[in-house]
């Protein structure tokens, strides 16, 4: 009987998944890597970056980047030279400190520069790359629902620096007051909850964009039906699922187990999860089948 209880709570805890995992969500986030600093930054173009492109899409992209590198070349120069520098005013006997530190300040704003530089390399390559795909119009609704948004939370990480500041001023009183930053925690909580969700419609309003612009209106108007039909369906399935988790798991602490309930019970999630799969898999391919159809229908 342990043998048989032992394999039914494994199984348990193998059907168990979360309800999020299974809905969908398609939203398209906008990330943007911090430049990286290194003694020299300079770009080769890499075909499998552009293999997919057509042939005036990578002249473009090949002339951004032989312009940016023919613009941090001297930079690069400078910073090796500069680096030699830091390296001797180091090996000083005595060492300068003022002048170390001078010059480590200067490293650092050239790093900064071609950082920068670097950064509006990559804006500029994904804009032609996505110009290429879903048209100009496309990425001019994109540029501006970005500008709206950095307007919409720039008085939100202003006040999100004031409170990370009161944070530590208040964690550094002689007397912390605990109750005062938790107030403090609690606001700063909600500032990020805040930017969070505008940074969610952000991507949202993104990812239309770029399916209109790829399938049209009556198509994306379809897959925001069908999306919204599978999550609710899958909803109502998980809601099934908690239901008989929490069923197996009361079957499996009493006292006398009831060997019938747990196999019923057991048998009934591995059905949901089923049930799940397939809804997946019926959604996506019907996913598939809109775009295929809309797809077509632009090229005719």
């Amino acid at each position: 009987m342990k043998k048989f209880i032992s394999g039914i709570t494994a199984a348990a805890m193998m059907l168990t998944i979360s309800s999020g995992a299974i809905a969908c969500k398609g939203n398209f986030e906008v990330k943007n890597a911090a430049p990286q600093k290194t003694k020299t930054q300079g770009v080769k173009l890499a075909s499998k970056t552009v293999k997919a492109l057509d042939a005036a899409t990578e002249a473009k992209i090949k002339a951004l980047k032989d312009a940016y590198n023919k613009e941090v070349a001297p930079l690069n120069e400078q910073l090796k030279t500069v680096t030699a520098d830091l390296k001797a005013a180091k090996a000083a006997k005595p060492v300068d400190t003022a002048k170390v530190n001078s010059i480590k300040d200067l490293v650092t704003s050239i790093q900064k520069e071609i950082g920068t530089k670097k950064k509006a390399l990559n804006e500029a390559i994904e804009k032609v790359k996505l110009t290429a795909e879903y048209g100009a119009d496309a990425v001019a609704k994109m540029d501006s629902a970005k500008a709206a948004f950095e307007k919409d939370v720039a008085p939100l990480k202003e006040k999100l620096t004031a409170l990370n500041n009161d944070l530590k001023a208040a964690l550094k009183a002689t007397t912390v007051d605990k109750e005062k930053v938790k107030s403090i925690k609690d606001q700063i909580k909600t500032v990020n909850n805040d930017i969070s969700i505008k940074k969610k419609a952000l991507a949202s309003s993104i990812e239309n964009i770029k399916l209109t612009a790829k399938y049209g209106a009556d198509a994306v108007a379809k897959l925001e039906a069908a999306k919204e039909t599978y999550n609710k369906d899958v909803a109502a399935v998980n809601e099934k699922i908690k239901k008989a988790n929490a069923d197996l798991k009361a079957a499996l602490k009493e006292k006398t187990k009831n060997k019938e309930t747990i196999k019923t019970t057991s048998k009934q999630l591995l059905t949901l999860y089923k049930e799940l799969k397939d809804k997946k898999t019926a959604y996506e391919a019907l996913v598939k089948s809109i775009k295929t159809t809309a797809a077509a229908a632009k090229k005719a």
